[in-house]
């Protein structure tokens, strides 16, 4: 949907975006996943993070990369913290984002989709705008097929709320009403996209912010510069130099 200049390049990942994540992760001595963390805590002039399984841990610094109304839901005493300074609260509360549901079609064998493309934006269709068959995509033709849906910016508004088996069988009967003779995926999944795309991102663009500058706690994304993952590395790096530039100056 956006026009590029001549000569851009463009990358798909074979193994899919966590990969390149798995990558850069490889030579860290300890990495978690799946901890929903639910509450941050000054204590002993450091972070104890909680989560909603029932694990603590102490941090010195603490980097905050979720989505920013949810920053805002974390208890303790980063709460009062945020709340303490007006302009880091309404900063957070004016980040605004798009919100979507996807859904993914999978099938256990290789079976012939019959679509001339890979991936294509539908601008007509009031429920989906982006579909992919991804194996396709990610050049793995003899692979079963994967299909992967977006739905609009305002499909997913206006039904966000709902069940998410109702919104499911709606988007399956609409698949069907597009793409009447594509075979019967073996397994379905419905994902809710709460926080999609950035659409108002901090004032600013700071790239992050420090939430308390000891112990250090900062929050970053693409809610901090612009959507896109290339939103997210100018975060990342800003983020980087200033760690570095206080580490380095003994901080």
């Amino acid at each position: 949907m956006r026009e590029f200049p001549e000569g851009t390049q463009h990358y798909v990942t074979p193994d899919g975006s966590s990969s390149v994540i798995k990558h850069f992760l490889t030579n860290f001595d300890k990495v978690q996943f799946e901890h929903h963390v639910t509450s941050i805590t000054e204590e002993n002039n450091k972070w104890l993070v909680s989560t909603q399984n029932g694990h603590k841990e102490t941090f010195d610094i603490v980097i905050l990369t979720m989505p920013a109304p949810q920053i805002l839901q974390l208890s303790g005493s980063v709460r009062e913290k945020i709340k303490e300074d007006p302009s880091i609260e309404n900063g957070l509360k004016s980040v605004k984002y798009s919100s979507r549901y996807a859904l993914g079609l999978f099938y256990n064998a290789k079976i012939e989709i019959g679509e001339p493309w890979d991936v294509k934006y539908i601008y007509d269709d009031e429920i989906f705008r982006y579909v992919a068959i991804d194996n396709k995509k990610r050049n793995r033709p003899d692979s079963p097929p994967a299909i992967v849906f977006h739905t609009t910016i305002t499909y997913g508004e206006e039904n966000m709320e709902r069940n998410i088996g109702d919104v499911q069988s709606d988007l399956l009967k609409h698949v069907k009403k597009v793409f009447p003779g594509w075979p019967e995926p073996d397994f379905v999944k419905c994902q809710k996209w709460r926080y999609s795309q950035v659409v108002t991102p901090y004032p600013g663009d700071p790239g992050f912010i420090i939430v308390q500058q000891d112990p250090l706690l900062i929050a970053c994304g693409d809610g901090f510069t612009r959507s896109t993952v290339d939103g997210c590395v100018v975060s990342a790096e800003k983020v980087a130099t200033y760690i570095n530039t206080i580490k380095d100056i003994g901080g």
